[in-house]
């Protein structure tokens, strides 16, 4: 009976960690694609999941140093909703997908915020090219990722990176995480945001800490 107990548990162990390591991708990529990714890891109550990501294909607005976080994102948003809309050397519509990135960078005192859209498979052997757009190919790269809901705003994209922060420290990802942000991994960050603007509830943003192992 002990043997029997003992086995049971073993194969109840053994679905959870499967399931923890398998977790469902953010809901709204149940209809929009988005990049594929391993979980490799996570923190303690999900603090934080330790991704890898393969051969992800961006297109990237110049950096904004004018405007805050919010402001940035919106207008550089615009730029790229024409992109995918048509205004390109093709004259290409492309599929909108998940999520809408913006790569937070220091610049001096003060920070650049740069915004992309992640451009669907059928498209990325050759994607259009436009003024003022980087085509950006991104080879396999691991992530630390913590999600927060609702709008973003500037005070809580902070305090969601700080959280992040502060449940990878101590871990074994951290050295390499520094490395990759010049040791201040606080201004130097990406924030996902995967929702339309028009849906109010249900909302799913990510920060995500990129790194090489």
């Amino acid at each position: 009976m002990y043997a029997c107990k003992l086995m049971f548990l073993s194969l109840l162990l053994s679905i959870l960690v499967l399931d923890r390591v398998a977790a469902a991708p953010p809901p709204p990529c149940k209809r929009l694609e988005c990049p594929t990714y391993t979980i490799i890891d996570s923190g303690p109550d999900d603090s934080y999941e330790i991704r890898n990501y393969t051969d992800i294909v961006l297109v990237t607005t110049s950096p904004n140093q004018n405007l805050d976080f919010v402001k940035a994102t919106k207008t550089l948003f615009r730029q790229l909703l024409a992109y995918i809309l048509g205004k390109n050397d093709k004259g290409e519509r492309i599929a909108m997908a998940a999520p809408v990135v913006t790569q937070v960078s220091p610049s001096g005192s003060a920070q650049s915020y740069a915004v992309s859209f992640y451009i669907p498979k059928k498209n990325q052997a050759e994607p259009p090219a436009a003024d003022g757009l980087t085509i950006q190919r991104i080879p396999s790269t691991y992530a630390a990722v913590k999600q927060f809901p609702g709008f973003v705003s500037d005070d809580n994209v902070v305090e969601a990176t700080n959280d992040l922060i502060k449940s990878l420290t101590g871990t074994k990802y951290m050295d390499a995480i520094n490395k990759a942000h010049g040791g201040d991994p606080a201004h130097s960050y990406f924030v996902g945001q995967y929702n339309s603007p028009f849906e109010l509830i249900g909302r799913t943003n990510e920060i995500w800490l990129t790194f090489q192992m």
